[in-house]
């Protein structure tokens, strides 16, 4: 039974009306059809009765609609029950459809002669003489139609091909321009609009485009609730990131870097650190990967491996003259990773040889041996070791004496190059760049240990 539909009589004791009280239990009552004046009796179920005290609580100080609600206790003696009172509860008004505004019939806007007769519509309505001849009243732009109102026009118009196809078939009618500016200056009928004497421009302004009502609404409740943006200090004023802009903002963050990260500038920063300003210029004028191009820089990936290749070696060179004093041939024995992890002092190790592909492969690439187990409950170094866990790729001789000079050796001539570089990649250094440079041993070990190439693959640098 709808509760909306019927006018719901229930008798109620006078000590119920007040919406603090607690409701009786689930009553009987009658109701009576407003349309057929049909009256029937039912039980009001626990669900509905429990929905009828929620819309008192929450409804009773709405006094828009009214349903009389007269309650009959079953469960009172019959002295209470002959003690009536009329109780309203007010619920929420039942909902009215809008009438529609006066609208075009069907296929109207389909007519082009229509869309002709209401673009000189309007103009005439904004008290505005066009200077063309009748049939060849200009087109106006968005700007105007959304302030004036006219979205059935702009709907149009746009239904048509837009502004520039409208024109073409209306025999060539002028436009609007687009820009506010533009139109201010030259279009004769936007000087009308803008006359004093002219009560429909009123709102406009030569120095502001117009707002649509509902723009201005906006601005209305959010200049009445918050303060106006301003431009915030150290922010870049609109206009001034251009492409060249860009790259100059560029390569004076890579200088700064060179100085205080002791990084060379032709390396490509990471792309979490940079600032968000020049994180957005980057991103709008091309990506990360059109600047690396343009100003020919070693890209992350690559010099990032490079920078954990020799932290790593540098790291476990610094952990075997540590451990050396235990007896264990530091340069020749690769340790336990239990042993490192150990150890709070090298927890970076351990992460580097992870990521480089674990102990027997890093052990392999940097010509160690793995070390053994002296028993089943401790590691320890031996000079001893089972065949077993020597049984790895091999690569050759190497030393890591030679591999830290080496490295060190490639990364100090970066810090001394500047973009652009050519080529942009970390490459193996030639017999005649280290003797020009007085590494006469370190050419020596180069042709001990392989040779240029070899030496390359293996601390994969770019030959």
């Amino acid at each position: 039974m709808r509760l909306l539909s019927w006018s719901v009589s229930l008798i109620l004791n006078t000590s119920c009306i007040s919406s603090s009280a607690s409701f009786p239990p689930a009553p009987a009552f009658s109701c009576t059809c407003s349309s057929t004046g049909a009256t029937s009796t039912s039980t009001c179920s626990n669900s509905n009765w429990m929905l009828l005290q929620r819309t008192f609580r929450h409804h009773h100080t709405d006094s828009q609609r009214v349903v009389h609600v007269l309650y009959n206790n079953a469960h009172s003696s019959p002295e209470k029950a002959s003690s009536k009172s009329l109780l309203a509860l007010s619920i929420r008004p039942k909902q009215t459809r809008r009438k529609p505004k006066a609208r075009r019939p069907n296929g109207y806007w389909s007519d082009r002669d229509n869309l002709r007769k209401e673009i000189e519509m309007f103009w005439h309505d904004v008290g505005v003489t066009t200077t063309s001849p009748p049939t060849l009243s200009p087109i106006p732009n968005e700007a105007l139609l959304n302030h004036f109102g006219r979205n059935d026009l702009r709907w149009a118009i746009a239904r048509h091909g837009g502004r520039e196809a409208v024109s073409e078939w209306m025999g060539g009618v002028p436009l609007v321009p687009g820009k506010w500016a533009e139109a201010v200056a030259t279009c004769s009928e936007v000087q009308q609009l803008l006359d004093p004497s002219n009560v429909a421009g009123r709102k406009l302004s030569a120095d502001v485009p117009p707002k649509s009502p509902q723009a201005e609404h906006r601005d209305i409740i959010s200049s009445s609730t918050k303060p106006r943006w301003k431009h915030r200090p150290g922010r870049k004023p609109k206009g001034y990131w251009t492409e060249e802009r860009v790259l100059v903002e560029f390569l004076k963050y890579l200088y700064d870097c060179k100085l205080k990260m002791n990084r060379p500038s032709v390396w490509m920063p990471r792309p979490s650190e940079l600032p968000h300003d020049l994180k957005g210029a980057v991103a709008r004028f091309g990506g990360r990967k059109k600047i690396c191009e343009q100003l020919q820089l070693v890209p992350f990936n690559e010099w990032n491996y490079f920078e954990r290749q020799f932290q790593l070696i540098l790291e476990l060179q610094k952990y075997l003259e540590t451990k050396s004093g235990r007896g264990s041939p530091a340069e020749h024995c690769f340790p336990h990773m239990t042993d490192v992890l150990d150890d709070d002092e090298y927890k970076t190790l351990y992460d580097l040889v992870q990521y480089f592909g674990g102990r027997k492969f890093v052990a392999s690439r940097l010509g160690l041996e793995l070390c053994g187990d002296a028993n089943s409950s401790r590691r320890a170094w031996q000079t001893s070791y089972q065949s077993t866990d020597l049984t790895l790729i091999s690569f050759g001789r190497f030393n890591l004496d030679f591999a830290v000079r080496l490295l060190g050796f490639i990364r100090n001539d970066l810090m001394e190059k500047r973009p652009p570089l050519k080529p942009a990649t970390i490459q193996m250094p030639r017999k005649e760049l280290l003797l020009a440079r007085g590494e006469t041993r370190l050419a020596e070990e180069i042709e001990i240990y392989g040779g240029y190439e070899n030496v390359a693959r293996r601390l994969g640098l770019d030959f």
